[in-house]
């Protein structure tokens, strides 16, 4: 059983996902925000016709905590 014996959580989280029993844990999707990123990259890349150096981006997201992951469990059961 969920979250009894297993923990689930998922790389999205659909508007449909709220309406599911238990309530998964999700991370929200952060596509857009990637995309941006390599496109402001490929753009700059483009105009300066001059080689990048490696660089790491972190792009933030948000770990929505669902019923899945037995977090509320956890707390009430210490």
């Amino acid at each position: 059983m969920i979250p009894q014996d297993v923990a689930v959580a998922s790389f999205e989280h659909p508007d449909i996902i709220d309406a599911l029993t238990p309530c998964p844990t999700t991370l929200e999707k952060v596509e857009k925000r990637i995309g941006l990123a390599a496109a402001e990259m490929l753009l700059s890349l483009i105009e300066t016709k001059a080689k990048m150096p490696l660089q790491e981006i972190l792009i933030p997201s948000q770990l929505i905590i669902g019923e899945s992951c037995g977090c509320s469990m956890r707390s009430q059961n210490p």
